[in-house]
Order: C-alpha cells, then sequence, then structure tokens
C-alpha cells in the first residue's frame, strides 16, 4: 500500500470510523474476531459490505479493499477467518470449505445486530472477498439461501475456480513438481488432518446454484498465483445460468494478485461502486455514477 496512499488508514480515520469490535460464533463453536464498522452519518438504509480476506490476511489487512465503500457511505464488517489474525491460530484453515460456513454465520451475526437496533426489513448486503476470499464467497452463496437474509450481489477478486485445480498449477510453479504427485500429496494431507476432500471446493460447478445473486469477477490480468482464465471461465459459466445477464468481469491489465486496486485505483472503485450501486439501489457521490 505504500505505492496507493489513498488506501491508507490513518490513525485519526480509524478513530472516526468508530469500529465495533465484536465476537461471532461459528457452527462448530469457533470464535472470529470482527469489526462492524456502522456508517452513522450517511448511512440509514442499512447498506453493508462484509469483506472476507485471503489466505495469511486478516481483518485489518483487508480494510484497503473496502475503504472507498465507507466513504461512500456504506458501513462496513471485516473479520478474522479461522486460523487468521485474532483467531485461534491452530485451527485448520480448508480454503472455503468451512470457510463458507463461517462466512454464512457472519451474515447472520450481522443480521441480528441490525435486529437488535429495531431495523424490521433485511439489511442491503454486498459481499466481497479476494483470493481465498473471493471463493468462499462464492462457495457460500452457492450453499446458503443469502438472499433471505439480505445479500443482494457479490464481488469475487482473483478468485480460483476450484481447489484443486490451483493445487495442481501451484505444485508446478512453486515445487516443480508433477501435478499429480503433488494433487494427491495434498488430497491425501487433508483429507486425513481436517477430514475432507478437497474437491469439494469446486466454486465453478456451484455457480448454477446462485443464478440469481449478480457477481461481479474482478482478476488482473498478470496474476502469478491464480490465472486470470478462471475468472473469465467462471464468468462464461456463471451468465449460462443467468435468464439475462447480471453479472460482470473486469480484467485488470497489469495487475498481479490481489493488486487490481493497487493498480488502478479509480477503475477498480468506479467499477466497483457502479456495481454495487445497481444492486442495492444506493446513490452516492461521482466516484460510483
Amino acid at each position: 500500500l505504500q505505492n496507493s496512499l489513498q488506501l491508507m488508514i490513518d490513525d485519526s480515520n480509524w478513530d472516526m470510523m468508530e469500529a465495533q469490535d465484536m465476537t461471532i460464533t461459528t457452527y462448530d463453536n469457533r470464535l472470529l474476531s470482527a469489526f462492524f464498522i456502522n456508517n452513522h452519518q450517511s448511512n440509514k438504509n442499512h447498506k453493508w459490505i462484509i469483506a472476507t480476506h485471503g489466505w495469511q490476511q486478516n481483518r485489518y489487512s483487508i480494510l484497503y479493499l473496502v475503504k472507498h465503500f465507507y466513504e461512500q457511505g456504506y458501513s462496513i464488517v471485516t473479520y478474522d477467518t479461522r486460523g487468521h489474525g485474532s483467531n485461534n491460530i491452530h485451527d485448520a484453515i480448508t480454503f472455503g470449505n468451512k470457510e463458507a460456513d463461517d462466512l454464512y454465520a457472519v451474515i447472520l451475526s450481522l443480521n441480528n445486530y441490525l435486529a437488535e437496533t429495531d431495523f424490521k426489513q433485511p439489511p442491503n448486503i454486498t459481499l466481497i472477498g479476494n483470493s481465498m476470499g473471493a471463493s468462499t464467497v462464492l462457495e457460500t452463496i452457492s450453499r446458503f439461501d443469502t438472499g433471505k437474509f439480505g445479500v443482494k450481489c457479490a464481488i469475487s477478486d482473483c478468485g480460483f475456480d476450484s481447489f484443486s485445480h490451483i493445487i495442481k498449477i501451484m505444485g508446478k510453479q512453486y515445487f516443480n513438481l508433477h501435478w499429480f504427485w503433488f494433487y494427491y500429496g495434498v488430497k491425501f494431507f487433508f483429507r486425513l488432518k481436517d477430514k475432507f476432500n478437497i474437491n469439494s471446493i469446486d466454486p465453478i460447478n456451484k455457480l448454477k446454484y446462485c443464478s440469481s445473486i449478480p457477481v461481479l469477477f474482478i482478476h488482473g490480468n498478470d496474476d502469478e498465483t491464480v490465472p486470470a482464465t478462471m475468472a473469465q471461465k467462471m464468468y462464461e459459466e456463471k451468465i449460462n445460468y443467468e435468464e439475462e445477464t447480471i453479472s460482470e468481469l473486469l480484467i485488470m491489465p497489469s495487475a498481479k494478485h490481489i493488486r487490481a486496486v493497487t493498480t488502478d485505483y479509480d477503475t477498480y472503485c468506479k467499477t466497483t461502486l457502479k456495481f454495487v450501486n445497481k444492486w442495492t439501489n444506493f446513490k452516492t457521490e461521482d466516484k460510483g455514477d
């Protein structure tokens, strides 16, 4: 972020945001640390962004991805996924499997939080995630009826199409191993240690279950970790199931992994704000028009 100062949040701005330190209980009784940042000044219609970070990030480091939403009047939720940040570091990281259940718990927690303020209607929620967080978002909207709890749209920033696919690529790229040995080694490890099949993390083949939720797929053209072709294929798969095209695709030139927002900040902000404003019917200032 040193080359993108507009994404930085200094101490005075952080104090003004008045983030509430919350704890969310998951389906398997794990405790997730979260920030609920209620934008009291301009968010009277309960427009919320829930941000899910990627591998080795946390609820602080994902704030750069949603800062522009807060500046335009949206309220924000960020949280530490299991095994990250303030949470128990010994919890297994399952790259979207259990994390999807956790995100669903965050959505329910936000609904309960708003119910306590006598807000009687479902909130207007946008889900956004990058890398592992992006695939977690897609897994969540495919598995659960999130629309019932106010989820209007989602943004998938440089997510992988399936965990087994990205594992095969990483074996060759980072360890110079034939995909067969690396893939089956990782598959056996997760089956033995965490009792789940990595083939179950398969966003691209579950998109038919979330055909009514618009998704903005974002990917850097120079992504060295997750090929940009994955976003292209997921977008094409998603619109196949839509009655009319409601999803969108943004391929950011010259952007590397999770660097789309820092590579072209203006394009990123305008595209994401325009997309979210459309599906939440929320008018903001010029940056999203």
